[in-house]
This record gives structure tokens, sequence and C-alpha cells, in this order.
């Protein structure tokens, strides 16, 4: 049997010798073989379902879901609702629900791969530091100088808090980012 594979690290930012963000990091699979190489770096933040002290609910959505899948698809283990089809539709009975009991939202393989495969990926959790747009820098600065990360194609993207703090860092740090996706209302 194969060696299952794994692209997620836990890993925490500290500041001063307190912890600011715990974080998940998904690095490309070539990147140990590929020394020389400098890869794009996502910072992909969470809405507000996943705030807290649990990182496994950073997971649930947006980018480290579409990485999930990719970890579940090369090990053989995808589920019947891991995978977007091109007629889904988000199910009414699933309106309204508390996020922390909705299944997670199928995703598109192709989409999911190329991510995995070409970005660097950091998911900070706002916990007991909620996200800051000068903490939200520091982090970043601090993951491009820890990994091999091409300074001119760092990413940031969230989805609703998340969204929102995005957009908030990049007006406090305008230079520091390539491009942008907040989503959010």
């Amino acid at each position: 049997m194969s060696e299952e594979v794994s692209i997620f690290h836990t890993n925490n930012f500290y500041l001063n010798g307190k912890l600011i963000y715990k974080y998940l990091v998904s690095l490309p699979l070539d990147y140990d073989k590929k020394q020389d190489q400098k890869w794009p770096l996502i910072v992909a933040m969470t809405g507000r379902d996943a705030c807290g002290d649990n990182i496994e609910q950073v997971k649930r959505t947006g980018i480290p879901r579409m990485l999930t899948v990719f970890v579940k698809w090369r090990n053989n283990k995808l589920g019947p609702d891991d995978i977007m089809k091109d007629d889904w539709k988000p199910k009414p009975s699933q309106w309204g629900l508390d996020p922390s009991k909705k299944p997670p939202k199928p995703v598109r393989l192709e989409v999911a791969k190329f991510i995995a495969e070409n970005f660097i990926t950091v998911c900070p959790q706002a916990g007991k530091y909620e996200y800051d747009p000068d903490l939200l820098s520091k982090f970043t600065e601090n993951v491009a100088n820890t990994y091999r990360v091409d300074k001119d194609r760092i990413y940031m993207t969230g989805l609703s808090y998340g969204g929102y703090y995005t957009r908030e860092t990049a007006m406090a740090h305008p230079h520091q980012f390539a491009a942008l996706a907040p989503i959010c209302g």
C-alpha cells in the first residue's frame, strides 16, 4: 500500500512571545524536490464560523476545503459529495443552518489540484487575537521569509469576515500583495 498524501501542516505565528495566529500551511507536492524554485503564496482567511482554537474548522470552507478534497482524491478517499457536479445546487434544507452543522460544499477537483500543486497556501485562524491588518501583514511577511515564496506573487483572499480583513489589510499595506479576492457582502 502506498503512503498517504498529506499536504497540511499546522504552525503558529508568534509576535513578541505572544501567539497571534494558529495556521494551516500547504506546500506543493514538489516543494522539497524543487529547491531553487520560488512559489506564489495564497493567504486564505476564513469566515467567523472557523474562528477559535479548533484549527480543523478552518478546513471546512474556501481554499482549505479545496485542499482537503485534493488530499482525499490523492488518497482515494473521496466521498459522494466532495466533487461538484455541473448541476449542483445547495439544498434548501441547509439554508439557515448553524455553519458548524452544514455539510462542507463540494468543490471543483481541477481547481483544487491547480492550487495544491502550484501554490504555498497559508490559512490563519482568528482566535484569541482577531484578524488585524497590521498583524496579518507581519504574519504574511513572516511566512514569506520562512518558506520559498516569490514575493512578487503574494495573494490574499478571505470569505465573509476574512474577506473584510482582506480588504482592510490591503488598504493598510497596499504594496504587499499582487492581487486580492475579498469575498464578502
